[in-house]
């Protein structure tokens, strides 16, 4: 398991070097947010869940730069005394792993309400015919050079 960090956009770290994102081998680019590290740790097969806090996209981006699934969680749904806080409308903690199957597994086991009920792991079948949603055109208009519509 990896644990991640809380505020920013990029994945920079002036201390350690910013993570490369795993998925451009030529070209150095960032994996996005604080928890830069966990996304590429989770793409490389490093850590297999990442927990973090999403204040500003710390889950979500770093999620959709490196193409893991990422849950941020409603505010006040787990609690946050151990959180630094940043913003307490915001601060919420989150997860991120490979594959969402993975994330609802680890949420039905971490989540104290859910947990409390009989845990029924939903099986990869029984997703793989949801659709969340498809982009149209408009979302990649104006993209790098190197973004495709997959």
């Amino acid at each position: 398991m990896s644990n991640s960090g809380a505020f920013g956009g990029l994945g920079t770290n002036s201390h350690w070097g910013t993570p490369a994102n795993p998925w451009d081998k030529q070209v150095h680019r960032v994996p996005g947010g604080s928890s830069s590290g966990a996304g590429v740790s989770l793409v490389n097969g490093t850590a297999a869940l990442a927990l973090g806090t999403d204040t500003a996209g710390s889950i979500r981006v770093p999620a959709s730069m490196t193409g893991v699934a990422g849950l941020k969680l409603t505010a006040g749904r787990w609690p946050t005394q151990q959180i630094v806080p940043l913003s307490h409308t915001l601060d919420t903690p989150g997860l991120m792993a490979r594959r969402v199957d993975d994330l609802d597994y680890a949420f039905r086991a971490l989540d104290p309400v859910v947990s409390k009920q009989r845990v029924v792991h939903t099986s990869a079948s029984e997703l793989a015919d949801l659709t969340f949603g498809v982009p149209a055109a408009f979302f990649w208009e104006n993209c790098s050079p190197g973004c495709v519509n997959r």
